[in-house]
């Protein structure tokens, strides 16, 4: 007997757009490529792309895969100290950025309730970074 698909058919349009949805705030920060990270931490040599690949399949760097590239969300980069900030190596690893980088790149970005709807990029560098570890953990 056929099957009524309808249904089926609606929930994966809607998840395709929430998705979507998702994917453009992700995509409305601002970006460093490979090159810019490397640059902005000190890499010397010719392929300045590596340290960012490096810390992406280590997970310490959050990066996303747009195309045939990945981008990275510039407040990860401590540029004054030519380094990834402290707190995002541990809440990227915490989160499993390197599995699940457009989840974790929607979880820097979206308001928190915990944060009265800020992000929790907008922490970085700030004095809450205990703050930033516990939700991550999910501790309350």
């Amino acid at each position: 007997e056929p099957k009524d698909v309808r249904g089926e058919s609606d929930r994966l349009l809607r998840d395709q757009r929430i998705k979507a949805e998702a994917h453009a705030v992700v995509l409305d920060q601002d970006f460093l490529d490979s090159s810019a990270v490397g640059v902005a931490l000190g890499a010397s040599g010719v392929n300045k792309r590596e340290a960012a690949s490096d810390l992406r399949r280590s997970g310490a760097l959050l990066g996303v895969p747009v195309r045939n590239k990945y981008l990275y969300p510039s407040f990860q980069i401590d540029e004054a100290r030519a380094r990834v900030h402290p707190v995002v190596v541990e809440v990227n690893r915490l989160l499993a950025a390197k599995d699940d980088p457009w989840g974790v790149a929607s979880w820097w970005v979206s308001g928190h309730p915990r944060l009265d709807g800020a992000r929790p990029r907008d922490l970085v560098g700030g004095g809450q970074q205990d703050l930033l570890i516990a939700l991550a953990s999910g501790d309350d």
